[in-house]
């Protein structure tokens, strides 16, 4: 016979189930039911090789311990199921501000049981809504329990002012229709300005400010029972009202004087013939042209905004006045009708021998040979002159043509022309050279041959002309 020895297998026991709290404590496993162990997964446990490993997983997990016994090497299995519970949520009051004298109710909201410390001026620690009243700035921690017994945490500091600090800023200037940012300071919970005009928010430490007139603002800031008064004031200014002066105009070669107003202080620009282009009434010294003057204006009652105008400076060119051929001749007691051009009045001089002198046209009877001035304006008084030469002979009427003329354009004999003694008209003047071929011909008085011939300046040569008057 052989005798052979029969080992019974593990009676494994993995231990009941149970729970822990997250992240607050771990749970001890205990096995049993035979000599050797082997836990899986290994995750959260502190030794995988032990009846009695420490497990601290961070999600609910199903366990499995593997248990054999000495001299066999089959094993058998049990499981236990350890449950990760949540810590409870838990919502304490925002970080506040009190006065000195004020009481507080604090709020915590979660489900479980409630105890706040430190046990400082508080009328229950177990309650979710306690009375507070600190005398210092104090930090209250709350712990919020559940059944599992499983606890979150939340503190509230209270600041304590003993009053309320407050300053609205310093008063100021702005333009009309600008805003300004008001740079009140303080340390209150609660701030109301008075008036609410022209503020983009009554009810913060820093609206911005738009008034339409100067306003005193007044801030109230509130820390329960405790307030303090501050005021500023907003002053509106309107911007410079900055005038040029009219338009003007005057004649070339004269000055004029700008006179702007509106402000304090002024800039002209271009600076071109002005005296001084900083101050507000410069000279126009003798402009050669018309131009448009800018000035900047500036004030120093609190509106720094620039306002600029504009004035135009209008420059009258010469005159061309004309008082008609410079020399001019007739037989005495022959009328002459003087015919002047390019103004808008008109005044000779002397006024001797003529039949009106403020007009272009008058007739001049002379008796003698004498020079006429005229003076010529236009309607913006601009004043241009020119004179006449007027020869009186005494002699019958005639005549005279020049033997010879220099058509070389230094203004001495450059036209070959006839003078008319006593005669009123030219009935022609006619100028041919030697092969009888007609070089000029005219019916203008004063109106002469310049020696050019189909574009072309003739030679020195010898030339006939006809006339009758």
């Amino acid at each position: 016979s052989v005798n052979i020895p029969v080992t019974p297998l593990a009676i494994p026991n993995a231990g009941p189930d149970s729970s822990f709290c997250n992240g607050q404590s771990s749970i001890q496993l205990s096995a049993s039911g035979g000599t050797s162990y082997t836990w899986t997964p290994a995750a959260g446990l502190s030794n995988t090789n032990t009846a009695t490993p420490t497990a601290s997983p961070t999600v609910t997990t199903s366990y499995i311990v593997s248990v054999g016994v000495n001299g066999c090497s089959k094993t058998k299995s049990d499981t236990v199921l350890i449950s990760v519970r949540n810590k409870p949520l838990i919502s304490a009051t925002n970080d506040t501000l009190i006065c000195i004298i004020d009481t507080l109710q604090l709020n915590v909201s979660g489900a479980g049981t409630v105890l706040w410390t430190p046990n400082f001026m508080i009328n229950n620690t177990t309650s979710a809504t306690p009375l507070v009243s600190p005398d210092l700035p104090t930090k209250y921690y709350v712990r919020l329990t559940d059944v599992f017994g499983c606890y979150n945490d939340d503190s509230v500091f209270v600041d304590v002012k003993p009053q309320v600090t407050l300053n609205a800023g310093p008063d100021t200037s702005i333009c009309t229709s600008h805003s300004y940012v008001l740079r009140a300071s303080g340390d209150a919970l609660q701030y109301s300005w008075s008036p609410a005009t022209g503020l983009s928010n009554p009810n913060i430490l820093n609206p911005t400010a738009n008034p339409p007139t100067t306003t005193l603002y007044t801030l109230t800031g509130r820390i329960g029972k405790c307030s303090a008064v501050s005021s500023v004031n907003v002053k509106v200014v309107p911007p410079p009202a900055a005038f040029a002066g009219l338009d003007t105009t005057i004649c070339i070669g004269f000055n004029t004087q700008l006179t702007a107003t509106g402000g304090s202080s002024y800039q002209w620009t271009p600076t071109l013939f002005l005296s001084n282009s900083n101050i507000a009434n410069p000279v126009v010294q003798q402009p050669d042209r018309s131009l448009t003057y800018i000035v900047t204006v500036r004030d120093t009652l609190g509106c720094p905004t620039p306002v600029k105008d504009t004035i135009l400076v209008n420059v009258i060119p010469a005159l061309n006045v004309n008082a008609g051929p410079r020399d001019t001749s007739v037989v005495e007691d022959e009328p002459l009708q003087l015919l002047g051009t390019g103004a808008f009045t008109y005044t000779w001089t002397p006024g001797t021998w003529l039949s009106n002198t403020s007009i272009a046209n008058p007739i001049s009877n002379p008796q003698d040979t004498i020079q006429y001035i005229l003076t010529g304006r236009d309607q913006n008084g601009c004043i241009g002159t020119d004179s006449i030469n007027v020869y009186v002979f005494r002699v019958e009427e005639d005549m005279y043509v020049p033997t010879a003329f220099t058509p070389n354009g230094d203004g001495m004999n450059d036209d070959f022309k006839p003078i008319l003694l006593g005669m009123k008209s030219l009935a022609y003047f006619r100028v041919y050279n030697r092969f009888g071929e007609l070089m000029f011909s005219t019916t203008q008085v004063d109106h002469g041959w310049d020696g050019i011939y189909k574009g072309k300046p003739q030679d020195t040569a010898t030339f006939v002309w006809m006339a009758a008057g």
